[in-house]
């Protein structure tokens, strides 16, 4: 299909799903917004490139889908890095599409004094993204608008930073279509030695994080173990998150009740969670006696506490097909349960 790469961007957004987005025109991206009218995609004007940022970063929090921010070249794309970084905290999927000077006049390594230039708009982004590229011929717009769009919404989901010479927007093109590859799932070993784990537990405990809310795993935390149907009581679980898990729990303080359940704990069970400073009170609250973490990232899972095994895949996907194996076996009780002595029946 040959077209210009402000129609490959524009139709590579609409693939996404996206049909509202927020910017700041200038004289480099004009062409995405002419291109956005045509294709129906709303695009909100705003007056400072950071409240694109923030408005992206709000829409993408209240709707659970890509937040998108169009901005400019230079001091443009530098006004969004404090909203990026709060994007970026949160786990919002936000991606950031900033023009940069043309492919023509840029020299790696020199700096020219072209207009809005800056001698590595991408490596300002770095820190504050989950990924940072610039794309490099108008006939990998559409594809790799497409990739860097499921990659801030790929758990876990955070901000992405495209940047595109201002030139490759007139540019005809003919598109490249990526493949996009589905990550398997834990293999059943994984899922028997999570299994087991829960098995020996008296005490277990759910430690839920930001990552178990933005991947909608509330009814499957809800089958999980501590959340047994043989007890009358409120399930043990610690929802250290920006909101509920499910509308039924309340939110617990990570310096208050959560500490003691911590305590009390001979299993954690971490959904979601990489355990941080601030839920764990800069992790003075001990190693527990026994650690199991279903998270996207193993290496995010370990990097502070050490956990016994870890489930690595979708929160929602992970905790279902960890509910779903139980029910063949002892099921999700506590051992206390199972032997009619546990307190919280």
């Amino acid at each position: 299909m040959a077209d210009d790469g402000a129609t490959a961007l524009v139709d590579a957004l609409r693939e996404l799903g996206v049909e509202l987005a927020f910017g700041l025109p200038g004289v480099h991206n004009l062409p995405v917004w002419e291109a956005c009218a045509e294709a129906g995609i709303r695009l909100v004007g705003v007056r400072h490139e950071q409240a694109a940022a923030y408005a992206a970063d709000g829409y993408a929090r209240a709707t659970g889908r890509l937040g998108v921010a169009v901005v400019t070249t230079g001091p443009g794309a530098a006004n969004t890095l404090g909203a990026t970084g709060e994007a970026m905290t949160s786990g919002a999927p936000v991606l950031v599409i900033a023009t940069d000077i043309p492919s023509t006049l840029r020299r790696p390594g020199v700096y020219r004094g072209v207009l809005h230039e800056t001698r590595d708009q991408a490596a300002m982004f770095a820190p504050v993204t989950k990924e940072a590229t610039t794309t490099a011929a108008a006939a990998d717009l559409y594809a790799e608008v497409l990739e860097a769009g499921r990659a801030a919404l790929r758990a876990p989901t955070g901000p992405v930073y495209l940047g595109v010479p201002t030139d490759l927007l007139s540019a005809a093109v003919t598109r490249r279509t990526p493949v996009e590859a589905q990550p398997p799932g834990p293999p059943e070993a994984d899922l028997d030695a999570a299994l087991a784990l829960v098995a020996r537990a008296e005490r277990p405990l759910l430690w839920v994080g930001g990552g178990a809310v933005r991947a909608g795993a509330g009814d499957a935390v809800g089958r999980s173990p501590s959340g047994s149907p043989h007890r009358s009581s409120p399930p043990t679980t610690a929802a250290v998150c920006s909101r509920p898990i499910t509308p039924a729990w309340r939110r617990a303080s990570p310096t208050s009740r959560s500490s003691a359940l911590w305590d009390e704990a001979d299993l954690v069970i971490a959904i979601g969670s990489d355990l941080d400073g601030m839920t764990t009170q800069n992790w003075r609250m001990p190693q527990p006696p026994a650690l199991l973490a279903i998270n996207v990232d193993a290496a995010d899972a370990a990097k502070n506490y050490r956990p016994d095994h870890v489930l690595v895949g979708d929160a929602r996907s992970v905790t279902e097909r960890l509910a779903a194996a139980s029910r063949s076996g002892t099921g999700w009780t506590c051992s206390r349960c199972r032997r009619g002595r546990c307190a919280r029946r």
